[in-house]
C-alpha cells in the first residue's frame, strides 16, 4: 500500500492512513488493482492507524481513519464484483520495544482496543497482526483482538536481528504460541531475520515459513508474505529488485513446503501478487478460492459473497499447445517411437532446434535481441 501511494504522489512525510480522508480514491485504485491481480485477500489501509503512530503525524482521528479504511475497501470489493475478504491491518505502535511493564502494556492495549474496535464495527471480515517485531507487544494486540472479535485473525511477524525480541524463540516455537493465545492462521511477513539478518525478500522469509509450517503442522495454516526483495538505495529511493518471475518460483516453494497463503508486502505491485495467484492455481488454490478456515470466515462475512471453490480444468495436450509443442510431440511419436526406438533425422522437420540465449548483466535488452537475431 505505502509504495503504490507514493506512486500516486503521496509523499513519505505525510502518514499514508491519513489518505483514507484526504485521498480516498486513491486509495480504492490500490485496492483494486490488488483484487484485479487476483488476491483472495486486501488489507485495509489501517497498519499505522493507531493512536501512537498518528500521533507523530499530529493526527487523533483514530476511529474516523481506521472506519474510513474498512469502507473505502468495501466500496472497492463491491465495486469489482468479487468475493474479496477485507481484512483490517493492525501494525506495531513503536512503544512495545524492550521490557513492557504493567502501565505500558495497558496504554498498548488501550491503543489497540481502540483501533480494532473501529474495524470491527465498520464490517471488516478479518483481522491481520503484521510485521510485529517483539513477541510481548504482538500478544498484546492478539489478546485484545479475541476480546473484541469473532471472526479470524492472522498473527504475523516480522523477525529481525534480535533475538531478545522473541524471547530468544525460533520461528518454530513463535508460531506454537500464537496459534495458542488465538490466532487462527500465524505467518511471517516484511523481514526473515532470523538466520538471514536484515533480508526480506522470499527467500528469507521460505526459510522462517518453512520451519513454522514444521512446528504447527497441517491443521494451522500458515502465512507468508515478503517483500519484494531487500531494497537497494538508488539516488534517495529505496528501490525493490524483486521481479514478479522470482516471486512466481518461491510462491511455488512456498506453497509446495505447505504454506497455506502467500503474499507480498513492502514494494510489492500487483504484477508480483498476479504470480502469486498463478501459482496458487497450479496447486488447486487461486483467485476463486476463499483461503481462511470457513468457519471463522463465516461468522464475519455472508456466504452469499463467498465464490465456490476452482473446478481444475483438464490439461491442454502438448500436441495442441503450440506449433513447437506439436512438432515434439510428432517426432517424439513418429520418429522416436514415444523413447523406444532411436532414429536419425533426414530432413529439417524431423528434430527439433532449441535455442538458449544468456543475456549480457544488466537491463538492456538491445544485446540479447541481437543475438537472437543472428
Amino acid at each position: 500500500m505505502g509504495t503504490s501511494l507514493y506512486e500516486h504522489g503521496i509523499l513519505h512525510t505525510k502518514a499514508f492512513e491519513e489518505c483514507n480522508i484526504t485521498a480516498a480514491n486513491k486509495v480504492k485504485a490500490v485496492h483494486l488493482s490488488f483484487i484485479e491481480a487476483g488476491a483472495n485477500i486486501i488489507e485495509t489501509n489501517t497498519f499505522g492507524a493507531n493512536k501512537f503512530a498518528l500521533a507523530r503525524y499530529g493526527l487523533a482521528n483514530v476511529v474516523e481513519i481506521n472506519q474510513a479504511g474498512v469502507k473505502i475497501a468495501q466500496e472497492a470489493v463491491a465495486e469489482s464484483g468479487k468475493g474479496t475478504i477485507i481484512a483490517g491491518a493492525v501494525g506495531p505502535t513503536g512503544e512495545g520495544t524492550g521490557f513492557i511493564d504493567d502501565d505500558k502494556a495497558k496504554e498498548i492495549a488501550s491503543a489497540y482496543e481502540v483501533q480494532i474496535k473501529a474495524m470491527v464495527d465498520a464490517g471488516v471480515d478479518a483481522i491481520m497482526l503484521e510485521t510485529f517485531t517483539y513477541l510481548a507487544e504482538i500478544r498484546i494486540a492478539l489478546t485484545k483482538v479475541k476480546e473484541l472479535f469473532a471472526g479470524p485473525v492472522i498473527a504475523s511477524m516480522a523477525f529481525s536481528d534480535e533475538p531478545a525480541a522473541t524471547n530468544h524463540y525460533g520461528p518454530g516455537k513463535v508460531a506454537q504460541l500464537l496459534h495458542k493465545w488465538g490466532a487462527d492462521v500465524v505467518g511471517v511477513n516484511c523481514g526473515g531475520g532470523w538466520g538471514r539478518v536484515g533480508e526480506g525478500g522470499p527467500a528469507a522469509i521460505y526459510d522462517v515459513a518453512e520451519e513454522m509450517v514444521k512446528a504447527v503442522g497441517s491443521s494451522v495454516p500458515v502465512l507468508a508474505c515478503p517483500n519484494a526483495g531487500h531494497p537497494k538505495r538508488v539516488g534517495h529511493r529505496n528501490i525493490y529488485m524483486a521481479t514478479e518471475e522470482y516471486f512466481l518460483v518461491y510462491a511455488k516453494r512456498l506453497f509446495k513446503s505447505g504454506v497455506r497463503l502467500v503474499g507480498g508486502c513492502c514494494g510489492t505491485r500487483p504484477p508480483h501478487i498476479a504470480s502469486v495467484a498463478s501459482a496458487a492455481r497450479m496447486f488447486g488454490g487461486g483467485s476463486d478460492v476463499v483461503p481462511l478456515p470457513a468457519a471463522a470466515v463465516q461468522a464475519a462475512k455472508s456466504e452469499k459473497n463467498i465464490k465456490p471453490a476452482a473446478v481444475a480444468k483438464d490439461p491442454i495436450p502438448v500436441s495442441e499447445r503450440t506449433k513447437l509443442s506439436a512438432k515434439i510431440a510428432r517426432i517424439w511419436k513418429d520418429r522416436l517411437a514415444s523413447g523406444k526406438q532411436k532414429k536419425e533425422p533426414i530432413g529439417p522437420e524431423d528434430f527439433v532446434v532449441s535455442v538458449e540465449v544468456n543475456p549480457a548483466p544488466g537491463l538492456s535488452t538491445d544485446k540479447p535481441l541481437a543475438a537472437a537475431k543472428m
